[in-house]
């Protein structure tokens, strides 16, 4: 089982210097689109643990990430009876880069009827350790979302498999509906194929592409880039060809 207070405590080692009063942690949480984000103030939290399941009828888009995280993060996750445990520490310390704020970005898409609406997202399991390995209490309420609301934006999520042998499956989630284009580069930054091209509603979306370039042909085993822009910027993401 998954325990973020004891592997913190192990690996960081230590004892308190004296028992200090912990602040409460401030956070808050959004759905945008098919994306979920939690933010909190990561100043004093060296470990995340938090167990969630996708609403009924959607599928992971994705490896979730930590935006704002510093170098040498650990990031996992495990998903057992539908059930999704993701866990985050940094050996080197803290889980925050220069800002304080930490985003987890999970993002997910719409692959079947299901009859369950993106707002289903559960969290059911939610820990925060300090340094020493102890758990950190959240405030009673979600702070303002300045901050949080500020880093919605358009995301490219993933592209899988990755590499790819024939084609790939590419979801991204838009922040507001409007002109979108996504497209397919080359390492050296050549444009190989457009690969949507037109308007969109926000939310949640995923294209298929075969493979091939511009000219119908297969591409060639190497390292691409996938391309998403908006009216708000882009957002880019590698994939591997290998056959």
């Amino acid at each position: 089982m998954l325990d973020v207070a004891a592997i913190v405590n192990v690996i960081l080692g230590g004892r308190p210097a004296g028992d200090t009063p912990r602040r409460p942690v401030a956070w808050a949480q959004t759905i945008e689109g098919s994306t979920f984000r939690f933010a909190f103030d990561a100043r004093d939290a060296h470990g995340l643990q938090l167990s969630y399941i996708l609403p009924r009828g959607y599928e992971a888009a994705g490896t979730p990430r930590l935006v704002g995280a510093a170098p040498g993060t650990t990031l996992g996750t495990r998903t057992a009876v539908g059930q999704t445990t993701l866990l985050a520490y940094n050996p080197n310390g803290g889980l925050s880069a220069d800002a304080d704020r930490v985003v987890l970005e999970v993002p997910y898409v719409y692959a079947w009827e299901g009859g369950a609406g993106e707002g289903d997202f559960a969290v059911t399991n939610l820990i925060l350790a300090d340094r020493f390995g102890r758990e950190l209490t959240l405030e009673s309420e979600p702070s303002e979302t300045e901050g949080i609301d500020g880093g919605v934006r358009s995301y490219l999520a993933a592209a899988t498999p990755n590499p790819a042998a024939a084609g790939s499956r590419i979801s991204y989630d838009l922040a507001s509906s409007g002109a979108v284009q996504i497209a397919l580069f080359d390492a050296s930054g050549r444009r190989i194929r457009d690969l949507y091209r037109g308007f969109q509603m926000a939310g949640g979306h995923l294209l298929r592409w075969d493979g091939r370039d511009a000219s119908g042909r297969e591409v060639p085993d190497g390292a691409y880039f996938v391309r998403l822009t908006t009216e708000r910027g882009t957002d880019s993401q590698k994939l591997l060809v290998i056959k």
